[in-house]
């Protein structure tokens, strides 16, 4: 039998433009792909990868050529694209995004790894199976529960990938899977695709990893959207030496002891040699002072700092204390969500202590105010961990440039910083491109680009090199060794651990562990120090030259906080520790319902109801309350929501937390009636103005029933998934589905409900990307602010339009067809506790009709 009869990809003369072929991303490519294959998809940042990997997993159409996907003609020159083919083909072929949020649909991570099998319409009983496999694959089983927009980046991406695996594709598509994963996470996710592979299943894994080609069949290489070479490869041979390292190399111990850690010259030996085109020019010089190093004060302290997210019991940081010394380079490492990046976010002032102090190159930022921020954004910059959310400019150019304007430099100076800062970064190409147009390593130059403009005395780094090729990289850490030797100080998180330990005078390992780095023999003036044991609430020191060291045992958010329904990223460890929830969370909802009882600590009846009997039930309480007019009626309305209030053990402070807002303004609307209700018995008399027993009443009557709705209704949303809400809106409106798209109407229901928070992120993020660089929306005056937040909605609307696309995609990627039967995982089945709580209602609003009744 032919290869081509084993084929499960098939390209030839394909052809792709952006622009209406004024350039083209892909140029005559053509390969094919078998089998059990395994294809590494190499090459610079903009060659072609993830429109090649799109085109592969059948998500858009060419502008010429012929495509063949899992035995489907999908596109060729005489008919163009087969819609009907290529739905066909997708169910056979799983793509991971290389932006893991907008390929997450539910808010639920079990039910999201279950999204992609019931639009396959698997059996039900195989659907909990897949989900469990996946989870457990990807080591996020004690996550099953948890709202993935509160998860780390790197959760995020597991939870991707686990949906993929759900769907046991023939061919599965990874868009660099572990750029943003640790070391133990990116090991694991390897480890999984060696056992898919070993099922038969095909990969391609597009990569700027050396790690990832170890098993590979095949290396395609591409360059300006043509393919450079496509070479078989030996399983005896090493992969190529023109990848990038994304851990510590085989022969160099990951962060220990500088007794057992290698010399850094020899990891600079297993690094790639710079490509000629990756020299780096100089980067102009910072107003810092060249002193040697050691005998100045420390340029980043923290003191006894205690930070948690509002709700969270358990802390991110915990009476912590950590000091980086002038002029040195500290190396964060650690976990996907053990808190790195909640601890730059607190270095920079974008958020908040709740107790001790930090101090930012001589600014105390005791209360983080506004003069603080400001004083602070004029010798601080920050690189963010994803940079599409730095970027808010109509061109390069000019996003650049909002730094130095802020700054109140002039237009000269202004140009002649941008045009440095990108050609110190190789992008001075893109300075008229849209930024939004590029792909995500050329985003994080820009981005970077962006902050060396500002010309920081502190430059905070979160994953400055993740997504980047080889050159990119190489130039990166140029750049980091050149401010180094400038005096600037350097803050890095990484997951890269060799560059970790070639480039930081010290190393601390989230959580809390602190060691020196290895130092290589040009570098003898680096940190040398002992590593202790971590112990409760010790102190970190980090001073270059003589230091000694301290580990502080930052305690990791505890998985239970995962399942917490909040608006921020959760902190948390993402490892399982065994404590799986898959025992309840992924099986079927009815069996879920049989299990649960009273003696579960996390038991909370409201939330075990139907969504149908808990919505419809409360809605009809919320809307009795405003028939309420009487002191005997305000009591039943009172007691029924202080029964359900407390039956969802949401807790007071939570609760309170979530509706606060809304109170007070019921509370200054009901006050109002103080001053224009005049019936009644004056009580109080101020000058014209008479308080009377009519306008208490009338007051006490409004902010009673607007409470009482508003207390429902966040009952509701904090018990109930929006996935849930989803479902119970499409049960209910299924009797109109001859008449309306109901499923489809639910489901846009659902990823509103879905992607509300992560608007509201990308708004924060902006927000801080702005202060961050000075802008007025932080440290201006009250009407350069306003200007500022509404400046916002313009970058949030492009925003809400690019995750719209890669929405669309994500529905396609997971088989998602409209009027198609599905398989609902968790059917909606009515007990006998959603009954009961449905009399109680009737018999509640009942008792209010009758008390009317009476009292006319």
């Amino acid at each position: 039998m032919s290869d081509a009869a084993h084929s499960i990809v098939e390209m030839r003369d394909v052809r792709f433009s952006y622009d209406g072929g004024e350039t083209w991303a892909l140029d005559g490519i053509g390969f094919c792909v078998r089998e059990g294959e395994r294809i590494a998809l190499v090459g610079a940042n903009g060659s072609g990868k993830s429109t090649l990997a799109l085109l592969t997993a059948g998500l858009t159409a060419p502008d010429s050529g012929t495509v063949e996907l899992a035995g489907e003609l999908v596109f060729d020159d005489a008919e163009g694209a087969r819609a009907d083919a290529y739905r066909r083909a997708r169910r056979d072929i799983g793509i991971v995004f290389q932006n893991p949020e907008d390929q997450i649909v539910t808010t639920v991570v079990c039910e999201d790894v279950a999204f992609g099998p019931e639009n396959l319409a698997t059996p039900r009983a195989q659907i909990g199976e897949r989900v469990h496999d996946a989870l457990a694959t990807v080591g996020m089983t004690t996550f099953a529960d948890a709202n993935p927009a509160n998860l780390s980046g790197g959760q995020q991406q597991r939870v991707a990938i686990a949906g993929m695996l759900a769907m046991h594709s023939r061919l599965l598509i990874l868009d660099e899977p572990t750029a943003m994963l640790d070391p133990d996470a990116r090991a694991d996710v390897l480890a999984a695709l060696d056992d898919i592979q070993s099922r038969g299943t095909s990969i391609i894994i597009v990569t700027h990893s050396a790690e990832e080609l170890a098993h590979a069949t095949r290396i395609i290489r591409l360059e300006h959207g043509r393919i450079l070479s496509d070479e078989p490869v030996d399983d005896a041979s090493h992969p190529p030496s023109t990848m990038t390292p994304s851990v510590c190399p085989d022969n160099a111990l990951p962060i220990t002891s500088p007794n057992d850690a290698l010399p850094a010259a020899q990891v600079d030996d297993a690094l790639p040699a710079a490509s000629p085109d990756a020299t780096v020019p100089p980067v102009p010089q910072t107003n810092v002072s060249t002193t040697v190093r050691g005998t100045l004060p420390d340029a980043v302290r923290f003191d006894h700092v205690t930070f948690a997210y509002p709700g969270d019991a358990t802390p991110i940081l915990d009476d912590y204390s950590l000091r980086v010394a002038r002029g040195s380079t500290m190396a964060i490492v650690g976990r996907n969500g053990s808190g790195k990046t909640t601890f730059a976010k607190l270095l920079c002032a974008l958020l908040k202590p709740d107790s001790g102090t930090i101090t930012v190159d001589g600014v105390t930022l005791t209360k983080a105010n506004r003069k603080e921020r400001a004083t602070l954004r004029r010798s601080l910059g920050f690189i963010m961990q994803h940079p599409e959310r730095q970027l808010f400019a109509p061109t390069v150019a000019q996003d650049v440039a909002y730094g130095p304007r802020n700054q109140g430099l002039d237009e000269e100076e202004t140009q002649h910083r941008v045009e440095d800062a990108l050609h110190i970064v190789g992008a001075g190409h893109l300075a008229d491109r849209d930024p939004f147009t590029l792909s995500g390593g050329q985003q994080r130059l820009v981005a970077i680009a962006g902050v060396l403009a500002c010309h920081p005395n502190v430059l905070v780094m979160d994953e400055p090199t993740a997504s980047l090729d080889e050159t990119a990289c190489t130039r990166i850490r140029g750049i980091i060794r050149r401010l180094h030797d400038q005096g600037v100080t350097i803050v890095m998180i990484t997951h890269d651990l060799a560059m970790a330990h070639t480039l930081a005078d010290s190393i601390v390992d989230f959580p809390g562990r602190a060691h020196p780095s290895t130092h290589s023999s040009t570098n003898a003036n680096r940190a040398t120090g002992s590593t202790s044991s971590p112990t409760a609430k010790s102190s970190v020191h980090v001073v270059t030259g003589s230091a000694t060291t301290t580990g502080n045992n930052m305690n990791a958010a505890d998985s239970t906080n995962a399942t917490r329904s909040s608006t921020h990223t959760t902190d948390s460890d993402t490892r399982a520790t065994g404590n799986s929830l898959a025992d309840t969370s992924c099986r079927p909802q009815d069996a879920a319902h049989e299990t649960m009882s009273m003696s579960d600590p996390h038991y909370s009846w409201i939330a075990s109801l139907d969504p149908r009997a808990k919505m419809l039930g409360i809605l009809a309480l919320m809307f009795s309350a405003f028939a309420m007019s009487s002191w005997p009626q305000l009591l039943i309305g009172g007691i029924a929501t202080g029964v359900i209030a407390c039956a969802s053990r949401i807790g007071l402070r939570r609760l309170l937390s979530s509706v606060r807002v809304f109170l007070i303004l019921f509370a200054v609307t009901g006050l109002l009636n103080l001053a224009v209700v005049h019936d009644g018995t004056p009580l109080v008399h101020i000058g014209g103005w008479a308080i009377t027993t009519g306008g208490i009443h009338i007051a006490l009557l409004y902010m009673l029933r607007f409470a009482f709705v508003i207390i429902l209704g966040a009952v509701v949303l904090l018990t109930t998934a929006p996935t849930a809400m989803s479902n119970a809106f499409e049960r209910m409106l299924h009797p109109l589905r001859r008449w309306i798209h109901v499923q489809e109407i639910c489901l846009v229901l659902s990823l509103s409900l879905r992607f509300l928070p992560t608007l509201v992120t990308e708004a924060v993020s902006i927000r801080d990307a702005q202060a961050a660089r000075g802008g007025s929306i932080e440290s201006g005056t009250l009407p350069q602010r306003v200007r500022a937040m509404c400046a916002i909605v313009i970058p949030v609307f492009a925003g809400a339009i690019r995750h719209a696309d890669n929405l669309a995609l994500a529905l396609d990627a997971r088989c998602y067809q409209e009027g198609v039967r599905r398989t609902l995982w968790h059917p909606l089945r009515m007990h006998m506790r959603d009954w009961a709580f449905c009399i109680c209602i009737v018999a509640t609003i009942l008792a209010i009709i009758a008390v009317r009744v009476f009292n006319m």
